[in-house]
Parts: C-alpha cells; structure tokens; sequence
C-alpha cells in the first residue's frame, strides 16, 4: 500500500505523487495537464529499484507512459547504471555548439 499526496492547480493540472508506507520512496508520480494545444494529456512515471549512493536511495528505474485523451503515445523505460556525487564538470561541456 501507498500514501498518496495530490496537488491540483486549474492552470498547471493536477499531479498525484504515490510514496510506500513502510520506505517513504517514491514509487509512482501522475500527472494529468492539458498540452499548449488544449489536448488533455496525463503521464504515469514508475520508479524501481532502489540503491543507496553515498547514503541516499535512487531509483535506478523509470518506466514512464505517455497519453492522450487516454490513448498510449509514449512509453519509455530508463536504467541507471551509475550515480557519482561532486563529480567534476569541464566548464567546455557547456558551450554552446558554433553551428
């Protein structure tokens, strides 16, 4: 079972956050809003496998759908493989491309 903890807000949408009872880890996030065209739109993000780096948990998967008008556009799913922390940066990697 879950907590659930809703925010809704007539111009952004409304979005439904789903944390475990027994770990507090985020386990699902929902999001219903209505695209810059005026179609209804809503996403279903999932987070899984959860792994302690440097003291804090990180889900190292994400399954996120995509709909519209409730008819599946996207679905996508992501593996983190690694996660570093105070990794330094080069300030070359941002850039701006010249063409």
């Amino acid at each position: 079972s879950a907590n659930i903890l809703e925010s809704k807000d007539p111009q952004i949408g409304k979005v439904r956050l789903y944390f475990g009872d027994s770990t507090g880890l985020l386990l699902r996030k929902e999001d219903t809003f209505v695209n810059p065209n005026g179609k209804q739109m809503s996403s279903e993000t999932s987070y899984s496998d959860y792994r302690q780096v440097d003291g804090i948990r990180y889900p190292f998967r994400q399954q996120v759908t995509v709909r519209m008008r409730g008819e599946v556009i996207n679905e996508s799913k992501m593996s983190v493989k690694e996660v570093k922390h105070n990794q330094r940066i080069e300030d070359a990697m941002f850039k701006v491309p010249s063409n």
